[in-house]
């Protein structure tokens, strides 16, 4: 008996230290998150004097007011070029991530695969031939349209022994309501459970190589998979832009292990299931994914962040879908920053960087707002209140023509436009878009075409955000827009059944649309009274933008037309360098086109 309860204790001792070695392995550090801080405040202390040395010679208090504003919103802009920056250095200084052990015994796992009406059988099949022993797929169906109701109990009439069906009466509480009421009311007695999306497809081997990482540390809640884009989508709106999904898996997830916060992204990721009870449940807003992450976060748990296990998913087929994929982000956004932001931040357990990187990973989804109102700022309000006014002329065979009148800036400003300042407005444009540049010799194809033709979509995103902002601070309502809804028919330019109401107001009304292209003809006309031929890239994304929802991306003529704000982008880096030389004085700061 003593040598029995000897062996006992030295196991017990050997598992704590276990736990104690890897706990140590996956300890969060705040030297990103330090660096980060200390190169922003070093940029404000040293930028920021010798713009408000600008102000010295006006007394005026609006323009006092909008040049403050105007260096606010630079600084923010300055704070993400640097976090894009350090996080690419990140990637090229990788840190080792600790392998698990393997497991003899094989815990019950439930497969949540979640559809409504974007039912994939190659999707579903990828869950149910699991390689892994003990497992059972539940089919999560919130479908309203019977043709995929009836593709579904074709599927599971094929394969009864290893899915469930399970459907509810109304979609109270979206997919977090879903993924509720399946886990309280029917997959029961599993000790562990995964999400899987509509579109994704999981490797044999998910489960086997997944639920090893419990084993490590008890306060490991959910193992989150690595994703990549599906090689075999058909649109051509997926196939010219979804390798940016690699780059944002690759870059950014690897390093929140250990200098961040480890999000649960909503699917590719099993969680313990009594981490689930413990918080109540999945809270049912639109963005439960991260409500979830930091609720467990509070209570001392974690999640990890796998490279090795690689899924598949699907990039938004439409420029359509794209569009109401970001306006659900930014409205689950606002919605999670009113009810689940501040306790996050107010809880002791959680580290300096990861409150850090939740708040920037959540206000980075509204800089493209901040863009609007920083690009009216800075190329229409302050050249007028700052600027000289001249009138542009040419003279042909001694006779002179006025032209336009324009305002250049005065020749105070060359003070500020130094090769430093120069260096860090090239970071703050470029830095999003380094890690595309790695790849370019691997898939040059692949990353020019991406390169070329992302510029308008993710501009458009401007007004997308801000139609997303005002939706929610007027009605404080979240709506969760299924990107993948095979019947969610798309909205044109004179609208569709129900489109034309105010009250219906999103991403895609043909509202937005005109707008769109009115604000484009508004920065035009500032870019040639400013002569600032870098507000061109705005202005033409924000004219393309209807034009692409009226002839569609598969248009040739728009294939070559979305092209052409790239070569303005060349023609602001040129500008912004001839300004450096001390032609045309000074050039505002201009943001690539990745927010």
């Amino acid at each position: 008996m003593a040598l029995k309860k000897s062996y006992f204790l030295k196991r017990v001792i050997a598992n704590t230290k276990d736990f104690g070695t890897v706990r140590q392995r996956i300890k969060k550090s705040n030297r990103i998150y330090l660096g980060i801080i200390l190169c922003w405040v070093f940029c404000l202390i040293y930028f920021n004097p010798k713009l408000f040395a600008i102000l010295n010679e006006t007394d005026s208090f609006t323009t006092k007011t909008f040049f403050v504003i105007f260096v606010f919103f630079l600084n923010i802009f300055w704070l993400y070029g640097i976090f894009h920056f350090f996080f690419l250095v990140y990637k090229i200084f990788p840190k080792k991530q600790f392998a698990p052990d393997k497991i003899a015994h094989f815990p019950s796992v439930a497969i949540l695969y979640t559809t409504r009406n974007d039912f994939q059988k190659k999707a579903v099949l990828s869950c149910v031939k699991q390689s892994y022993p003990n497992f059972h797929v539940y089919i999560l169906d919130d479908s309203t349209d019977e043709t995929f109701k009836a593709k579904i109990d074709h599927f599971h009439h094929a394969y009864t022994q290893q899915t469930t069906v399970i459907r509810r009466d109304d979609r109270r509480g979206y997919k977090a309501g879903n993924l509720n009421n399946a886990l309280r009311n029917h997959a029961n007695g599993h000790e562990y459970f995964a999400v899987i999306d509509a579109d994704e497809v999981i490797p044999s081997d998910f489960l086997n190589k997944l639920i090893p990482y419990f084993g490590q540390d008890e306060t490991i809640a959910f193992v989150q998979a690595h994703h990549e884009q599906n090689p075999q989508q058909p649109s051509k709106f997926a196939k010219d832009l979804s390798v940016g999904i690699n780059f944002h898996w690759d870059v950014y997830q690897p390093p929140r292990n250990h200098h961040g916060f480890v999000i649960f992204y909503g699917h590719g990721a099993v969680i313990r299931r009594h981490v689930w009870e413990k918080v109540g449940g999945f809270p049912e807003i639109v963005s439960e994914d991260l409500a979830f992450s930091t609720r467990i976060r509070q209570l001392g748990y974690r999640g990890y962040f796998v490279r090795e296990v690689t899924c598949y998913e699907d990039f938004p087929e439409t420029y359509y879908q794209f569009r109401k994929r970001h306006e659900k982000w930014v409205q689950g956004a606002c919605e999670y920053l009113q009810y689940e932001f501040l306790p996050f931040i107010l809880s002791k357990r959680v580290t300096f960087a990861e409150k850090l990187d939740v708040s920037m990973s959540t206000f980075i989804l509204f800089i493209p707002a901040i863009f609007l109102l920083y690009i009216f700022i800075a190329n229409a309000v302050l050249p007028m209140l700052l600027a000289e006014k001249h009138t542009l002329s040419i003279t042909l065979f001694g006779q002179t023509f006025n032209l336009m009148s324009a305002y250049f800036m005065e020749p105070r400003f060359e003070k500020v436009w130094t090769f430093d300042f120069y260096l860090i407005t090239l970071i703050g444009m470029f830095s999003p878009v380094f890690c595309y540049f790695g790849s370019i010799f691997s898939r040059p194809g692949k990353i020019i075409t991406l390169l070329f033709k992302s510029a308008v979509p993710y501009i458009s995103l401007i007004l997308v955000c801000m139609c997303g902002i005002v939706s929610y601070l007027f009605t404080r309502k979240a709506v969760f827009h299924t990107t993948g809804d095979k019947t969610d028919g798309c909205i044109s330019l004179w609208g569709c059944e129900g489109g034309r109401s105010l009250k219906q107001l999103n991403s895609n009304h043909p509202l937005i649309f005109h707008l769109e292209w009115l604000l484009g003809l508004t920065l035009t006309y500032f870019s040639f009274k400013t002569m600032n031929f870098a507000l061109l890239t705005i202005s033409s994304c924000l004219i393309l933008s209807p034009v692409i929802a009226r002839f569609g991306w598969d248009s040739k003529a728009v294939s070559v037309l979305v092209t052409i704000p790239l070569f303005f982008v060349l023609l602001a880096f040129g500008c912004m360098g001839m300004g450096f030389l001390g032609i045309q004085g000074f050039s505002l700061y201009f943001l690539a086109f990745h927010f």
